[in-house]
Order: structure tokens, then sequence, then C-alpha cells
């Protein structure tokens, strides 16, 4: 597909921050954490990966978030919106199934997510059942994740 000045975004993001959240976890509370940090009246876009969009009112809110040491604390990296920028990485979940009962363990999670990146939700593996389980994995990969292969213990294969 080729592109042309008319797909252009010309949105102005000249009152928008992008923040790099060092954890994923808490990305769904953070909306919460940072109004109770004084900042309610902010918009919150999930970019890609760890990575979110501070929208603000304002140019001195914006200002005061940039300089709230509390607020950074969450984030790894906050600098200013531009539509420019590139997230390399990617937040992907890869739906686990046919590991036998004994192999499943977050060891085994961990080794199968680095096959394309890092296991996130090792603590929080669902435990409705051993027959398939979906796996939090942050990754750098630009494909669709569709992948089969046997594990081996022992010398025998499963």
């Amino acid at each position: 597909m080729v592109l042309d000045e008319t797909c252009l975004n010309h949105e102005d993001f000249s009152l928008c921050l992008l923040g790099n959240v060092k954890e994923f976890a808490p990305l769904t509370n953070l909306k919460v954490v940072l109004g109770k940090e004084g900042y309610a009246n902010i918009e919150l876009k999930y970019m890609r990966g760890f990575w979110v969009m501070i929208v603000f009112q304002d140019d001195e809110t914006k200002k005061r978030f940039q300089f709230n040491l509390a607020v950074g604390s969450w984030f790894s990296q906050i600098i200013q919106a531009h539509n420019d920028f590139v997230i390399d990485e990617r937040v992907i979940w890869v739906k686990v199934e046919g590991i036998p009962c004994k192999w499943w363990s977050r060891n085994t999670c961990s080794r199968i997510a680095s096959r394309w990146g890092t296991l996130l939700n090792g603590e929080e593996l669902e435990e409705e059942g051993y027959h398939s389980n979906k796996i939090c994995i942050r990754t750098k990969l630009k494909t669709v994740v569709f992948d089969s292969f046997k594990m081996v213990y022992r010398g025998m294969t499963c």
C-alpha cells in the first residue's frame, strides 16, 4: 500500500506528552494513580508496548506533570509527543495449548515466551485448568505469532 500526503496525521500534539511506563501491569490503573497525584483532568491514550500518550487541557498542567517526582516514578521516560514518534516494541498475547500438567509452570511459560521476547504475566498465569493459557509477551517482532513446536523433557517429546 502506498500512502500520500492526504494520509498524514496533522493533529496538534503541543499539549501531549509520551510516557514509557516502567511496568506493564499498572497501565490499567494509571489514570486512577495520576488522578490521586492531582491530574484528574488528563486523557490517557495507549500507544503500544509500554507507551501512553498523556493529553492535557493546558500548558501549565503539562509542565507541572513533567517535573512532578511522584509522577516520574511511574515512568522510565517522559517526552514531548510528536507525529514522527515510532515505537519499536509491542505487547502480544499468545495462547499456549497442549502442555502436560507436570510442565505447566512459570519457568516453562518463560521459556516459551523467550522465543519471541520477555514474559510479562508470569506471576498471574490463569489457574482455570491445564489445557491452555494465555501468556503476555513484550516483543520487538513486527509479524503475527503463529507457531507450533515440540517440547522435550528427558528425551520425551510433548
